[in-house]
């Protein structure tokens, strides 16, 4: 289906057809680190949300000089990435607690850039997310989200309203509905879509603009819904 290797290939590189359209545009675009990031936020800021990560990287000479042996080589490629300029078009990155190695990016990025090996978006932040639940956990996240929406609204010169987020709210939703469907037709005795291709679909709601995900993911799904699918393959997982 045409519409499914559009979103795969949008998936498969650092930059794509819809993040150039965006920054000719004059749009801005924040890179996050992971799911924990609230994106909406962005979102509702008028900026897009980018997922940066280690597509393209084919070495991490640079990142080898940052991080030691026992680091993940995920998190080598993504510093090795900002080293290579791959990511010099972000206006900005915010980095949180994914794991304990993610984590480092935030400072390794910065040593980097102060070397003189990488480039330091102009927007920098680290979003401090607690692990646990609580009364402190509750207070500490909700500061947190304030100081990151009132570090954004004073660098980009935007106000992140109620309105705003609520709208933004009701589109990732709306995302997380038809990703929804779309694991459902996995569920099939005769899957529609590979496992692969299914990744490529969910990896490139991540580097595009959310409005237009959801337009192509609907019509995707329609089509998927009536085509024969896939039978008589093992499926495996494979993990790590």
């Amino acid at each position: 289906m045409e519409l499914l290797t559009k979103l795969v290939e949008a998936a498969k590189t650092i930059s794509n057809p819809y993040v150039e359209e965006w920054k000719e545009k004059g749009g801005k675009i924040i890179g996050y680190s992971g799911a924990y990031i609230p994106e909406e936020i962005i979102y509702a800021a008028g900026m897009l949300p980018y997922r940066i990560g280690g597509r393209e990287a084919t070495k991490v000479t640079t990142a080898d000089m940052y991080f030691g042996p026992v680091t993940c080589n995920y998190v080598k490629c993504l510093l090795e990435n900002a080293a290579d300029g791959r990511f010099d078009f972000l206006d900005g990155a915010i980095i949180t607690y994914e794991c304990d190695h993610i984590r480092r990016i935030f400072d390794t990025w910065r040593k980097a850039a102060k070397d003189g090996n990488a480039r330091l978006p102009p927007f920098f932040e680290y979003y401090g997310l607690p692990h646990s639940r609580g009364e402190h956990a509750t207070r500490l996240l909700m500061a947190e989200t304030r100081r990151l929406i009132k570090a954004m609204e004073r660098h980009f010169g935007v106000e992140v309203t109620g309105e705003g987020l609520r709208d933004a709210i009701k589109v990732y939703n709306k995302t997380r509905r038809l990703l929804r469907k779309l694991y459902e037709l996995r569920e099939k005795d005769k899957v529609p879509l590979t496992g692969a291709e299914t990744l490529g679909v969910v990896v490139a709601g991540t580097v595009m603009p959310k409005d237009e995900y959801n337009k192509q993911l609907e019509k995707l799904l329609g089509g998927l819904e009536k085509k024969k699918g896939i039978s008589g393959k093992p499926r495996l997982m494979l993990a790590g």
